[in-house]
């Protein structure tokens, strides 16, 4: 199989490399088993954005993977749509936690019996 990319869209598929290595890893403790094919892959793009003039991928020989540069990938469209998706998941928790808070508390600790009750408290 064969895939040509211009040079911009390799720059856009490295930085969808980004947000997906950040969604699979930003929480991790340690490595999980399942995440490695598509960990694998995202080096192997990281590889190829290297090997086609992207400056910012680094290649870090003690661990054999090619990685982006702190301070390039927090330049990136990538790093701003990340940040944009925390800022938005944590104000729609708060709001849903408080919320749960409040109906709990309306509630005086038992659960709702339905959903129309839940959305007659909220």
């Amino acid at each position: 199989m064969k895939l040509e990319l211009t040079k911009k869209e390799l720059d856009h598929l490295t930085e969808i490399a980004i947000m997906a290595n950040w969604l699979m890893t930003a929480h991790d403790v340690e490595e999980e088993e399942r995440k490695q094919p598509y960990l694998e892959l995202i080096h192997k793009i990281y590889k190829v954005a290297s090997e086609n003039g992207n400056k910012n991928i680094e290649f870090f020989e003690d661990l054999k993977i090619f990685e982006p540069n702190t301070e390039w990938e927090d330049s990136t469209m990538a790093r701003k749509f990340i940040e944009e998706f925390e800022q938005q998941t944590f104000w729609e928790e708060l709001v849903n936690k408080l919320a749960d808070r409040e109906m709990r508390k309306d509630l005086k600790g038992r659960k709702p019996k339905d959903f129309d009750e839940q959305f007659e408290i909220y």
